[in-house]
């Protein structure tokens, strides 16, 4: 009975040294409803992701939620219309990279005092859009590219949580610079002559 009872008591406390990793955070979903759809001159439009991530850092996109690359293909396909009668519209994701860069340490007063910025995040995010004709995919009867670029830091000793809501944030903020640069130049050249 003894040894049961003794047993028992060391299951209990393994059981108490255990860590439980913590769920990650709910972070809101990327729709784009606010976002204006552009109606295209043509009869369909192909979304293609060219980008492959490294999967190893400097490179950290591929650990965001959703990867940029994701939400791009997502935003793509919400706003982007066919409204012609003839040709192809295909967006191409070629680049979709964040790479993180460590931020040299504060060895000041202030650095001491203030959380300083510990890491740099870039994200570079470039589509090409070229108009083909059904028939003959590999004639690009005309192209356009939108590149946007986006830099944040990121304070030191902050929470996995609060990694994941910048994460996401800098997601969000890519994709509406994507938007714009869309809504400037794509609308533009393929867009429906109203």
């Amino acid at each position: 009975m003894k040894l049961r009872f003794s047993v028992f008591v060391f299951a209990v406390l393994l059981a108490g040294c255990t860590t439980v990793e913590p769920p990650p955070p709910a972070l809101p979903e990327l729709t784009f409803v606010n976002m204006t759809p552009i109606r295209v001159d043509v009869a369909n439009v192909a979304v293609v992701d060219a980008y492959r991530s490294p999967m190893k850092p400097p490179d950290v996109e591929y650990i965001f939620q959703p990867p940029p690359d994701v939400a791009a293909q997502r935003m793509l396909k919400h706003l982007l219309v066919p409204a012609g009668g003839e040709n192809v519209l295909r967006a191409i994701i070629q680049k979709a990279s964040v790479v993180r860069r460590d931020l040299p340490a504060h060895h000041s007063l202030q650095g001491l005092l203030m959380q300083a910025p510990a890491v740099e995040l870039t994200a570079v995010m470039k589509v090409r859009f070229e108009l083909i004709n059904q028939d003959a995919p590999d004639i690009v009867l005309g192209h356009a590219d939108v590149v946007v670029h986006r830099e944040k830091t990121l304070d030191e000793g902050l929470s996995p949580d609060a990694r994941a809501n910048a994460y996401f944030d800098l997601t969000e903020e890519l994709m509406n610079d994507l938007n714009a640069g869309m809504q400037s130049i794509v609308k533009k050249t393929f867009g429906m002559k109203e």
